[in-house]
């Protein structure tokens, strides 16, 4: 994904709309196979992608854990992160159920809930089984590009895996829709390094 993630986080740092400390893109959709199109850059640390995805696919959110696995990362950057985890792995079963139920179901979705002091940067999980393979579709209120989308993707991938695995298909795609996309100015000076701007 080197290429269309470098392309995205370009046209971010370009023509991104400047909105406080961002730039911002709207209503942007991203298409990915998330088994070869997950984003390599320096600085990504596998360990945390684990932890955040163990995290969400149980339900439980960890501060230690998520702390002893990047004991550098920022406090809060995690602050939806508890919403999101919680509220997602407690949701699984359900979509289980509606899927074994009924593969055609377009009512297999998880909304998930505001259970910290602000609203989660992920709005919605929805599942559809098609020709026997499953769909994921992720809508995104908010998705930082530079320190959020590698590891949402991660968490992703293996929640629709999890799913897939468990109801005996395959994944067919994953596609996230994000109502503002952006990259923050603190972080524009690694941007452009990795991209060769």
């Amino acid at each position: 994904m080197n290429p269309p993630y470098k392309t995205f986080l370009k046209k971010a740092l370009i023509t991104g709309i400047k909105v406080h400390n961002t730039r911002e893109l709207i209503a942007e959709r991203l298409y990915l196979d998330p088994w070869e199109d997950l984003p390599k850059r320096s600085g990504f640390n596998r360990k945390l992608a684990e932890v955040l995805s163990s995290q969400t696919l149980n339900g439980v959110f960890d501060l230690d854990e998520i702390i002893s696995a990047a004991p550098n990362a920022k406090l809060d950057r995690f602050q939806g992160e508890l919403s999101e985890s919680i509220s997602i792995g407690h949701k699984i079963p359900f979509i289980y159920e509606m899927l074994s139920h009924n593969s055609e179901t377009r009512r297999a979705v998880i909304y998930v809930e505001n259970m910290a002091t602000r609203s989660p940067c992920l709005s919605t999980a929805q599942f559809l089984i098609r020709r026997d393979k499953l769909i994921s579709i992720y809508t995104m209120r908010s998705w930082d590009l530079w320190l959020g989308l590698p590891y949402d993707l991660y968490v992703f991938r293996d929640l629709s895996e999890h799913i897939a695995n468990h109801l005996n298909v395959e994944t067919w795609s994953t596609i996230v829709n994000a109502a503002s996309a952006h990259i923050y100015e603190d972080d524009v000076a690694q941007i452009e390094r990795f991209i060769g701007h």
